[in-house]
Order: structure tokens, then C-alpha cells, then sequence
């Protein structure tokens, strides 16, 4: 459980909260709920989810997905302090498959950054990165296993939306 930790987003679990989960106009209770989140900075992120997220929008003219990163970018997508900077360099050197590269399109790969910025500010990984589908996490370095290595709370986006009670019906009247 992350109880009142700040919850910090892989561009996994923006993605499937966005495209695959439930679009903004679909629940917008929901979405008021997880903006409220975002506002009073209970949910966060780093600038490598941030170019993650936006860098296919110059292929597709409709990205909601995009637009709401960018709309969200400094307050949302920070850069990263020296201390978490002095920490990707650490989870890079402990765990360097963490931070294999294949292209060099992805040469700033996010979860290094995303570790960092949970282990400074005693927060809470939110990912589907290194989950089993019953949520428990894969034996092979992925961000779960590496937060758990380092004593970081990592979260599944489903274990997220249990936590601060979002569901489609939030706030909704029938």
C-alpha cells in the first residue's frame, strides 16, 4: 500500500489509463478525480515519460493522450534533481538491463528516472512494467523487481485505481 506516498506514473500506466483503459470522455468522474490527483501533486512523473508520451504525435493528428501530457508538462513531467540524477547513475550500474537500450531513439529510457524520483521523494512507482496479471512481480529486471531491490514502492495501475477509489461510477449519480 502507498497510502499518502506520491504516486509516480510510467508511460505504461498513462497509456493504458488513456487508450487502452478508459478515454477521458468515457468517464469524465473518473478523470476529474484523477486531475484532482494531479493538481494537489499526489501524482507524478518525470520528463523521459514525457518525451515517451509525445514523441508519436507528430504522426497522429489526434492524440488525447499527447495533448494532456503537454497541457500537464512542467507541473506533471519534472526534471530530475542531482540527487536523482546521483540515483539513475546508481540504478544504472546495478542493474544495467534496466536500462538496455536497443535504439538510440531510446536513449533516455524512463525507468532509471522513474526509480530515482520514487526513492527521493518516498513515493510510489505506479507501472504494469515487471507485473504478473495477478500482479505479482516477474523474476527478471524490470521496474518492479529493481523498486523492490531498492526498497521503493511499486504499484500496478489496477492496485492504483483500487487505492484511491476511481472507477467509472466515481462521483456519479444514477
Amino acid at each position: 500500500m502507498c497510502n499518502e506516498a506520491p504516486y509516480v506514473f510510467d508511460s505504461c500506466s498513462f497509456i493504458d489509463l488513456f487508450r487502452d483503459f478508459c478515454g477521458r470522455d468515457i468517464s469524465v468522474p473518473l478523470w476529474e478525480k484523477f486531475d484532482a490527483l494531479v493538481r494537489k501533486k499526489r501524482i507524478t512523473s518525470v520528463r523521459e515519460v514525457f518525451h515517451e508520451l509525445t514523441k508519436f504525435r507528430k504522426k497522429c493528428k489526434k492524440d488525447q493522450l499527447g495533448d494532456w501530457a503537454e497541457k500537464h508538462g512542467i507541473i506533471l513531467f519534472t526534471e530530475p534533481s542531482e540527487r536523482e540524477l546521483d540515483l539513475v547513475v546508481k540504478v544504472d550500474s546495478l542493474y544495467p538491463k534496466l536500462s538496455y537500450r536497443k535504439t538510440k531513439e531510446e536513449a533516455k529510457k524512463a525507468d532509471p528516472f522513474l526509480i530515482a524520483k520514487a526513492k527521493n521523494i518516498s513515493g510510489c512507482v505506479v507501472t504494469g512494467d515487471g507485473h504478473t496479471q495477478k500482479g505479482k512481480i516477474k523474476e527478471k529486471e524490470q521496474i518492479a523487481l529493481v523498486c523492490k531491490k531498492m526498497n521503493v514502492q511499486c504499484i500496478t495501475l489496477t492496485r492504483f485505481m483500487v487505492q484511491e477509489n476511481l472507477n467509472f461510477l466515481t462521483t456519479a449519480t444514477l
